[in-house]
């Protein structure tokens, strides 16, 4: 995880938590539009619960990793939430979305830009957004969707509202080579119509095909009947991809897989 941290919306409420990976590391907070202050000093393996305000931005001397919850209620309608390390950050993404509308999509802009977000050849959202500083798109159509910025930004993904939000994950640039493990079923997704895909599983599986922008493809299950128990995946393609996993009966949560060139 990067050091510099930026944090996709947060129920205030709700609890916060940083880890330090090194001693003496010293964290900062700086609210949208505010003044950044020191948080707090930890030590390897330290963490500290605090709360924020929407797109708040974390920083820290060494490496950190920051993550809370978002919802109320019970646990299956509250959302894990990761902040968003500053290497995630990119100009095109696409996701799938399967459950509990509305589609949230919180966008923090590294550099001025004009946002788009597509359903194939349908504009379901734009913004133009100023450089560090963040907005929240919003549409209440399932499937798969197509991210494209004119400038570079951090994007993160819920579905629902109000107290019962579901699926939460950080939007990972579109890639040409990912790696994750899945769970019951995990969702292909494209920036361009005709991408050619191959996948190999760590049990020597393979597989290939096809897929377009308005649509997705849903990896079926491997040998392992447990979630998150499914061999391991590393798929490539000749355009950019995302591919995220679903929990699909033991909860509500997303998780993406991560490109090669981020690990």
């Amino acid at each position: 995880i990067m050091p510099s941290l930026v944090g996709s919306e947060m129920c205030i409420r709700d609890s916060i938590n940083v880890v330090a990976f090194e001693d003496d590391t010293d964290v900062t907070i700086k609210p949208l539009n505010g003044i950044e202050t020191a948080l707090v000093t930890l030590n390897k393996g330290q963490t500290h619960r605090f709360t924020s305000t929407q797109f708040a931005i974390i920083d820290a001397n060494k490496a950190i990793y920051t993550a809370g919850r978002r919802g109320s209620g019970g646990d299956t309608s509250k959302a894990n939430v990761t902040f968003n390390p500053t290497a995630w950050a990119g100009k095109t993404f696409s996701f799938n979305a399967i459950r509990n509308n509305p589609q949230q999509l919180h966008v923090f802009a590294i550099e001025e830009t004009t946002i788009e977000v597509w359903q194939g050849a349908t504009l379901l959202s734009s913004a133009t957004i100023l450089a560090n500083a963040g907005t929240t798109m919003s549409w209440s159509q399932y499937g798969s969707y197509q991210v494209v910025s004119s400038g570079t930004v951090l994007a993160y993904h819920i579905s629902g509202g109000g107290s019962t939000v579901v699926d939460p994950k950080p939007l990972l640039p579109s890639a040409t080579e990912l790696i994750g493990v899945p769970s019951r079923s995990a969702r292909i997704t494209t920036d361009l119509d005709g991408t050619n895909y191959n996948f190999w599983r760590s049990n020597s599986a393979i597989d290939s095909g096809s897929l377009d922008k308005s649509s997705s493809v849903t990896m079926t299950p491997g040998v392992a009947t447990n979630f998150f128990q499914e061999p391991s995946v590393l798929i490539s393609s000749d355009k950019g991809i995302s591919l995220a996993s679903f929990a699909d009966a033991n909860g509500g949560c997303a998780a993406p897989f991560l490109p090669t060139n981020l690990m």
